[in-house]
Parts: structure tokens; sequence; C-alpha cells
């Protein structure tokens, strides 16, 4: 595993902030969030991130959130708008940053209204089709694989969503988190990558077609629903088994009842369940076959349009 380097001191909140663009929002942080699009703007900041101290009490409400992350930091999210980040000692700031990126801009989505979905996401035409599934199913390797078909890379991991006609999706990823062995699979060289953290032996990996304008809202064209099975296959899903499948989709579903306006994501859920077409694509764990899903989902999407 490559050595990411000791862990940083804590920058105060004095300190000159980094501006990136993610899930509709403008963020300013004094830590660097190096998985999103640099933002180069004097547009008000919608989030601000700073290293500061955070109070011992926990706090679990729908828009006060102040709990631990054992060995790695303490946080308190407030309303959407401001996250206190504390890095445990000794903490590698490689690792923060990249819960930061992960956890913490969930909990504040959540907080201001809107439905994060666990997925990858490219951009296809004037729209955004996300990959949604678990926790290493193949979704970045998917979306990289389409990426390589000249799309763009609109998320990895997360695709904020927010009711509009039609539904409004938003990313802000500039790189994948890919394995060595999903980058061997996709035959692109190793550049020596930085790691996303030094717990995974994920690289963060800068696709050639990331644009900031993929950092807005878009309409979401498609949610294609991952899993794994014995066949390749795809089956466009009614409203209802969509919307059965929300544990499948939605990221960090714990939080969906006590983080924010529960009615809301609830209410944003069944919107996109009944507004937006939903795929079950079901591949084998075999990477070699990443080639014959990148043509279902394109000839699905071709149909379609």
């Amino acid at each position: 595993m490559m050595d990411t380097g000791p862990a940083q001191t804590p920058q105060s909140p004095s300190s000159v902030a980094f501006r990136h663009f993610a899930f509709g929002a403008v963020i300013e942080s004094t830590i660097e969030l190096p998985q999103l699009i640099s933002a180069s703007t004097d547009q008000p900041a919608d989030i601000s991130i700073i290293l500061d101290k955070v109070s011992p009490d926990d706090i679990i409400s729908p828009q006060l959130r102040r709990r631990t992350i054992t060995g790695l930091l303490r946080y308190e999210c407030r309303d959407g708008v401001h996250a206190v980040i504390e890095p445990a000692p000794g903490a590698d700031l490689a690792n923060v940053a990249d819960m930061i990126a992960g956890w913490i801009l969930t909990i504040l989505s959540y907080q201001r209204g809107i439905l994060p979905l666990h997925a990858a996401g490219v951009r296809v035409g004037a729209g955004i089709v996300a990959i949604a599934g678990p926790s290493g199913i193949g979704k970045s390797t998917l979306a990289a694989a389409l990426v390589a078909q000249r799309l763009q890379l609109v998320a990895d991991d997360m695709v904020a969503v927010r009711r509009g006609d039609p539904m409004q999706a938003s990313g802000g990823a500039r790189r994948l988190k890919l394995s060595p062995a999903s980058l061997d699979g996709l035959g692109w060289p190793d550049e020596g990558w930085p790691l996303a953290n030094n717990v995974e032996e994920k690289r963060l990996v800068a696709p050639p077609t990331t644009g900031s304008n993929c950092s807005g809202w878009l309409p979401l064209r498609a949610i294609f629903r991952l899993s794994a099975g014995d066949n390749d296959s795809l089956c466009p899903l009614t409203p209802i088994e969509a919307a059965a499948g929300a544990w499948n989709v939605i990221r960090a579903p714990q939080l969906i009842d006590v983080c924010g306006d529960r009615s809301e994501h609830w209410a944003s859920w069944l919107a996109l369940c009944r507004d937006t077409p939903m795929i079950s694509l079901i591949a084998r764990r075999d990477i070699a076959d990443t080639p014959r899903l990148v043509d279902m989902v394109l000839s699905f999407l071709d149909r379609e349009t």
C-alpha cells in the first residue's frame, strides 16, 4: 500500500479555504477534498466546513448531529450549511477528507432537504444517469467504463436528488475511487494515483472527461440499480418495484427518518420512483463483463430517447 505520509496538523478556521462544487452547492472548506470539483468563484459558499474543536456532548436531532467516528474524527453538522470537524489525534487527513466527502456531505444533504443516492453518475446528453447499488458492487467501475465511452463523470458514490419536473440530480466528483483490479480490468494505466484513504486499496483516478459544468442540477434521466447474479440481465422496474428497493438505492438510509425532514425525504423518493425510469441491472461479479454491461446500458438509453 502506498505511504500517504504523516498526519498533518489541523488547520485553524482562519486558514485559507479550499472551494469545491458538489451536490448543487458551493463548499468552502479548510481541508482540501480532492474527490470533488474545485471551484474558483466569488459566489458565496452554501456550505462551510472547518477543522476545529467539537463539543464533547453527543446530539442527534434533525438539524444538528454531533457524533464521533472512533479513531478518525468528531463532527458537528448543523442546518445543512455548517460542519465542524475535529480530527482524532494522529489521524491521517487523507482519511479525514475521504470521510468528509462521503459521510459528512451525506448528513448535510439530508439536512438541506436533498435526497442522497448511493450511486455513481455520468452525464448522458442533457441529463444524468445514476448507477446505484451497495458498496463493492461495481458502481465506480461501470461508471469508469462509461466515461471511457466519452461520457462525462458526474458523481462517484453519491448522487444528490431533489424534486422537480423532471427530477433533478447533481454530483461533483472530479475523480473516481477505483481498486487496482478495476484499473487493470479496464486497461487503464497505473499513473501512480494517490490512495483515497489508507484503509481501502482504492485510488483517486482522474478521468479525462470530467467537467465543472456537471456540478449543477441536471435532469435525472434514469437509475440503473446494480446487483449481483449468475447472469447479466436488464429489466425496467415498475414504480412499486422501484419504491420497494429504497435501501438498495438511498445512501445511508438509516438517516432518512432522523436527519432533516423525513416527510420531505420520503416524498422525494416516491416522486423519483414515479417519475424516473429505474432499471434493474443484474451482473456477474466479473470485471471482464463490464464492456457488455456498458453496451446494455447505452442500448437501453438509445431505445428510450
